[in-house]
């Protein structure tokens, strides 16, 4: 009910009794105001004393002191006293009242001050534009309209322009004004303007700044005329530093013009590049290159927590062309303990062609030179990169999520018994871990090997397991409720690997490629 407005075509009566009375109505009690403060605090969760409210004369007051500041004093002698200026703001006619969100009411545009930036709107009409030379501007001043031959021109020393301190001038670019100056005060200029030779260009001449200006506070500082790039940092700044493919998704999605975006393109923050964050490692991938069994082996240490919660450093080592990993637990983390457990793998498979480890203070200068002397290269890894080594890395946590696992089902009571169970962990992964539908011991050994009793593994006709199990002996059970603990918590482990790759990794579109078909893509 408050935005509708009367058309007009019918008289209106005054209601209350007198003018007087009925526009004394239309003015808030104080009561009123602070009862509409008290709801507006209420609905934003603010306390009512944080709210304040202004009276309009107070603010046209203030400004008047700013103008005090800023202009001189034939500024205000000319255009009126503060008196002036609180009559000329408070007692607007009301027929310039536009509302907002309004469009001006019939007949009022033409009353109502508007700068488009170009020639006509300050009153020079388009016959002078045409025609070269100084023109004088009944009531505003002179204006040269010149065809631009490296820098704007001066008045003369006897022209009257030469008194006139204010200078606006325009270049046009084919069928459009160009703004070039606004405003400013020629004479302080130490250098004058450059510019493209051969363009139409129109100078402005005024002895006092337009007041229509000054009403919209053109000349206050902080209000000079924003560039397309200082717009774009401003809305960098405000929204956060986002990163440039989300801040250009936000311009998209804000439907701006085909020229921000490009400009936006173009737009790089020194702060966001001071705080760059190293980019991201690539997914996990097998070597490029072709390898054999034993050509890149990664060794590492984990530290595993006993049924005591002790931390047992291990010694963890994976065949990157196999994935056959081992996990030799050690007594402690010194370089004899880890050429000791390293030896159990060159036992079985020999010595690597390469081995890939860390910086880590065990694999000191002596492991090294072990390594070397056995007629393997080592190959370091860089400082605090476990990307680079991130098989062996993954393949060790992996093997703790399993190994915990199984201990929540099989409750270990002695060292030796957790060691067992360490034993079963690693040969139950290395025996269900598929890769293109072959294991890692399948790999090596070239078979899956039996399970003692199992109906389903090649352990059918073990008619001795059967028959201890069936008498109830206690050694065997346990190791056959070690080797189910094992396996159903490597497919735990499994089924929860798999979940948090789906859902970290995000979605990844599917498309069905044909033969001939072009394929683009980017690249960063």
């Amino acid at each position: 009910a408050l935005q509708r407005r009367c058309p007009g075509d019918h008289e209106h009566s005054w209601i209350l009794g007198s003018k007087k009375v009925s526009q004394a109505a239309g003015i808030y009690p104080n009561g009123l105001v602070h009862a509409i403060l008290r709801a507006y605090a209420k609905s934003i969760h603010r306390n009512t004393e944080e709210i304040h409210w202004v009276d309009s004369k107070e603010v046209i007051q203030v400004d008047a002191q700013k103008d005090r500041n800023y202009f001189g004093t034939d500024f205000l002698d000319h255009y009126g006293t503060d008196s002036f200026d609180v009559d000329y703001v408070t007692k607007l006619p009301e027929s310039l009242e536009v509302y907002a969100g309004e469009d001006a009411r019939p007949g009022e545009a033409a009353r109502v001050p508007q700068r488009d930036g170009s020639p006509e709107a300050h009153g020079i009409d388009a016959s002078v534009v045409d025609e070269l030379g100084w023109h004088e501007i009944a009531g505003i001043g002179w204006a040269n309209v010149i065809e631009t031959n490296g820098e704007l021109e001066r008045p003369g020393d006897e022209h009257e322009a030469r008194r006139l301190p204010w200078r606006t001038s325009w270049i046009r670019r084919g069928d459009r004004w160009q703004l070039l100056e606004d405003e400013v005060n020629w004479r302080n200029l130490h250098q004058q303007p450059s510019l493209e030779r051969g363009l139409r260009c129109v100078c402005l001449y005024r002895a006092r700044l337009d007041l229509r200006a000054d009403r919209q506070f053109r000349h206050f500082p902080g209000m000079a005329k924003v560039t397309l790039q200082q717009m774009l940092r401003r809305a960098h700044e405000g929204l956060g530093h986002p990163e440039q493919n989300r801040f250009l998704r936000i311009l998209q999605n804000s439907k701006v013009s085909d020229e921000v975006l490009e400009e936006a393109k173009k737009f790089r923050c020194s702060t966001c590049e001071a705080y760059r964050l190293p980019a991201a490692a690539r997914r996990g991938a097998p070597p490029k290159e072709e390898l054999f069994i034993n050509e890149h082996v990664g060794v590492d240490t984990v530290h595993l927590r006993n049924h005591r919660n002790e931390a047992v450093p291990s010694l963890n080592v994976i065949d990157f062309h196999t994935h056959l990993q081992l996990v030799i637990p050690m007594a402690s983390e010194s370089s004899s303990e880890i050429r000791k457990a390293y030896r159990q793998w060159i036992r079985y498979f020999g010595v690597p062609k390469k081995v890939l480890f860390d910086l880590g203070t065990e694999f000191r200068a002596e492991f090294r030179k072990q390594v070397q002397n056995d007629g393997s290269e080592g190959l370091i890894s860089s400082l605090e990169t476990p990307t680079q080594r991130g098989l062996t890395e993954r393949a060790g946590g992996v093997f703790k999520n399993i190994l915990y696992r199984s201990m929540m089902d099989y409750k270990c009571s002695t060292q030796e018994e957790w060691l067992e169970l360490v034993d079963v962990a690693i040969m139950t992964r290395n025996r269900l871990l598929l890769r293109a539908g072959y294991s890692p011991i399948q790999r090596v050994i070239g078979y899956s090997p039996r399970l003692p009793g199992g109906l389903l593994s090649g352990g059918e006709a073990d008619h001795m397991v059967a028959g201890l199990i069936a008498v109830g002996d206690v050694d065997m059970l346990r190791a056959a409720k070690m080797r189910k603990a094992a396996a159903i918590a490597f497919h735990e482990a499994d089924c929860d690997q798999a979940l948090q790759s789906a859902t970290l990794s995000g979605t990844r579109k599917l498309s069905d490629f044909e033969a001939g078909q072009a394929v683009f893509f980017f690249r960063r």
